[in-house]
Formats: structure tokens, sequence, C-alpha cells
């Protein structure tokens, strides 16, 4: 999209028969006040992506519309970066107005390239499964807390990408974080940094290196009783007793 966008600021310059460092003069008034004859030079050349809030700028100070700065040309266009594309006669149509591009080429494979369903479902598969995975995991430990289970909400919290703590604990224990939040969850009542920063007592009035002294008894603490629980699950007794954590 750039090296359209760069091919038709160049198309317009030359019409109106200004020199690059004319047309950077002139964007430098509208707004881009960084701009030099180098940065027209780059643009026009492919080599620089310009923001939308730019192409917006340079299509005022070349008072054309932003569809005007999009030849028309007979190709797809790579959009996103998920294989999907567009021709330029549908970008040119939704840049316009004057015509809603899809509506004017309703899921035309000649206008419009999608990832596709067939990717999307294999992506949807991929993360069910890892989902799967862990579920089955956890569930020892999970079965060693029942009847009480994890709420809808804690069940989100259980998929979401792992914080460095819990990264840490998870290598501490040798166990994957989706183990050490549920534990958390399980044991403490919430997520691993939440409940062992609220366990540390005035926090907000002690010195930073205090601070950090407590939070590391605090996690030495919490991995203690996760370990423990771990122990119980999945019948491992066995193990390094963790240390604290000084970060």
């Amino acid at each position: 999209m750039h090296d359209l966008i760069g091919k038709g600021v160049a198309a317009v310059r030359r019409r109106k028969r200004w020199t690059q460092e004319e047309t950077a003069r002139w964007f430098r008034h509208y707004g881009l006040t960084s701009w030099r004859t180098s940065t027209v030079g780059s643009l026009e050349a492919g080599l620089r992506r310009p923001r939308f809030d730019e192409v917006l700028l340079m299509a005022a100070a070349l008072e054309v519309t932003v569809a005007e700065l999009v030849p028309d040309v007979d190709e797809l266009v790579d959009l996103g970066d998920g294989g999907a594309a567009m021709s330029v006669a549908a970008i040119r149509a939704l840049l316009s107005g004057a015509a809603d591009g899809h509506a004017a080429f309703p899921r035309d494979p000649a206008h419009f390239r999608y990832p596709g369903d067939a990717a999307m479902a294999a992506a949807l598969d991929q993360a069910g499964a890892e989902r799967d995975r862990q579920r089955l995991l956890i569930q020892p430990l999970l079965d060693t807390f029942l009847p009480r289970t994890l709420s809808a909400e804690d069940e989100q919290k259980l998929y979401l990408p792992p914080t460095d703590a819990e990264k840490y604990a998870a290598s501490r224990l040798g166990v994957e974080p989706v183990v050490i939040k549920a534990a958390s969850l399980l044991l403490f009542g919430g997520p691993f940094d939440e409940r062992r920063d609220a366990a540390i007592p005035d926090a907000a009035k002690l010195e930073p290196r205090s601070r950090q002294a407590e939070r590391g008894l605090v996690t030495r603490a919490f991995l203690a009783s996760i370990r423990n629980q771990i122990a119980i699950a999945y019948g491992d007794d066995e193990g390094e007793e963790p240390e604290g954590e000084d970060s």
C-alpha cells in the first residue's frame, strides 16, 4: 500500500510540475514539519511507510482526495499481516466514498482475497487443542479442590498469556505456567502477581529495597504452598525447595 501511495504522490507532483523540494515545502506548510526533499524521495521510491494522518495531510497539500493518491492500476494490494488483499479499484471505491467497496465488489475474488475460512478454522482448532491440553494438565490439581471449582471468570484467566512472575514460578517449580495460574487461583483466590503483592504489608510505605525483600519472602512462601499442592495433586514429593524472588 505504501508503494502505491508513493507512486500516487509522484504522479500528482509531476502533474502539478512541482519538484520534490517544492512538494516537501508544501508538506511542511500543511503540518508535516519534519519532511524534507529526501523524505519525499524516499516516499516516492517506496522506502517510507506513511501513517494515515500523514496521507491525509499530503492529500490536503496536493489538493487531491486520498483516493486520487492511489494510482488506478489493475492489481491486488496486500493488506494487514494475515494474507488479505484488495484490488486497487476496491480501495479507491472505499476511499472516495462514491461507493462502498464491498457493495460494489461483493466478495468478488477478482477484488478481494481473504485469509479464508479454512485458515481461520485451523487457527481456532489449534487454539482449542492447546486449551484442551492445558485443561488435562491441570485436571489433577483441580480435582484436589473438589467440590470447589473455578468460576467462569477464573477459567478465562487460566488461558491468558503468563506474566513474568508466573513464568519465573513455573521455572522454579518445573511446571508449566498454567499450573501456577490454576494453583494460585485455587489456593490464594486470585492471580499469582496480584495476590502476592496484596500480601506484602504496607507495600506502598516501604522503601524499594525493603519492598523487594518483602516480595521475596512472600514469593518464597507462595511457591512453597504451590509446591506442596502440586505434590498432593500429582503424587510427587520430590523437587528443589523454591528460593525467594528478588524482582
